[in-house]
């Protein structure tokens, strides 16, 4: 009995934990290096010389061939995560495709309501550095409202 209890306690975490742990981590580590290599950040540099990269990612993000495709993308891994939560087995796969939606769901709101906050201060002629407060202030009283409605009603 007491090795039951030792198992039980101490055994292998559970397979979601697991998964939750490794993406984490290889998201950590994508981000740490993404950032390390994007520029040499020891160094200063004026930003004239530095603006390659930079004019390539803003062309890019303002072509509308890439948000067609990054809408198509969104939509189609949304609609195979509903099938897969509607169709799919029990366990870890259905729970999966839920988090996963409702993760999608939450950063497509917060990033919609801090953008369109972020655009309108800065189309009142607000610096950028203080648009981006009021946006991750709205974002962040969001996040607060919600977990005091989700502690109220459990």
């Amino acid at each position: 009995m007491l090795r039951d209890v030792h198992e039980r306690t101490f055994g292998m975490a559970s397979p979601v934990y697991l998964a939750s742990a490794a993406l984490f981590g290889i998201a950590l580590v994508a981000l740490a290096a993404t950032l390390a290599r994007s520029r040499d950040w020891r160094v200063y540099a004026p930003p004239s010389e530095e603006r390659d990269g930079f004019d390539a990612a803003e062309a890019t993000m303002q072509s509308p061939t890439t948000w067609l495709w990054a809408f198509l993308l969104l939509a189609l891994g949304v609609g195979g995560g509903a099938v897969l939560y509607v169709a799919g087995p029990a366990g870890v796969v259905r729970r999966s495709a839920w988090l996963a939606m409702g993760i999608v769901t939450a950063v497509m709101f917060g990033g919609f309501a801090f953008w369109g906050t972020y655009e309108s201060v800065r189309h009142r002629g607000v610096g950028s550095a203080t648009a981006a407060l009021a946006g991750l202030w709205l974002v962040g009283g969001l996040f607060v409202v919600a977990v005091v409605v989700k502690l109220l009603t459990a």
